[in-house]
C-alpha cells in the first residue's frame, strides 16, 4: 500500500510513467516539475492536492489523469503540454477556459466533467473539437 507524500520522487529524473491509481498518497504535486522525461501521471482517485502550476514543466507528458483529486488551478498551466494527447480532470477544483489549450494539438481526449472548467458554446466546442478531432467529455448546463 502506498501513502503519504511522493516528495521522495523528484530525484528520478527520468522516470516516464508515474502510477498511483488509487492509492493513498496525499500532499502537495510541486515536487514534480523535477521529473522532466514523464509521459504518463495517473493520480486517480488520490488524496494529493494543490495547484497545476507544476506541470507546465513536464513538457514531454503525453497522458494524465487526475481525476477525484483535490488538485485546483487554471487550464492555462498547461498550455506548454504540446505532447499531451488524454487529459482527465474530472470532480476537481480546476478552472478556466478549454479556448486556453488551442495549441495542444495533440489532444485527442479530454475530460473535464464536475470540474470547474468554463462551458462552451455549442458553437466554440464544435471549433475547438473539429480543430483538434477530440472527444470531450463536458458538464452540459
Amino acid at each position: 500500500k502506498v501513502r503519504g507524500s511522493l516528495s521522495f520522487l523528484q530525484h528520478l529524473a527520468q522516470l516516464q510513467t508515474l502510477d498511483l491509481y488509487y492509492t493513498e498518497v496525499s500532499g502537495s504535486l510541486s515536487f514534480l516539475q523535477t521529473l522532466t522525461q514523464l509521459q504518463i501521471l495517473d493520480l486517480f482517485n488520490t488524496q494529493v492536492s494543490g495547484s497545476l502550476s507544476f506541470l507546465q514543466h513536464l513538457t514531454q507528458l503525453q497522458t494524465l489523469y487526475l481525476n477525484y483529486t483535490q488538485v485546483s488551478g487554471s487550464l492555462s498551466f498547461l498550455q506548454t503540454l504540446t505532447q499531451l494527447q488524454v487529459l482527465h480532470l474530472p470532480n476537481t477544483q480546476v478552472s478556466g477556459s478549454i479556448t486556453s489549450l488551442q495549441q495542444l494539438t495533440s489532444l485527442s481526449e479530454m475530460n473535464v466533467y464536475g470540474s470547474q472548467v468554463g462551458v462552451l458554446t455549442e458553437h466554440e466546442l464544435a471549433v475547438f473539437t473539429q480543430q483538434h478531432s477530440i472527444h470531450c467529455y463536458l458538464e452540459h448546463h
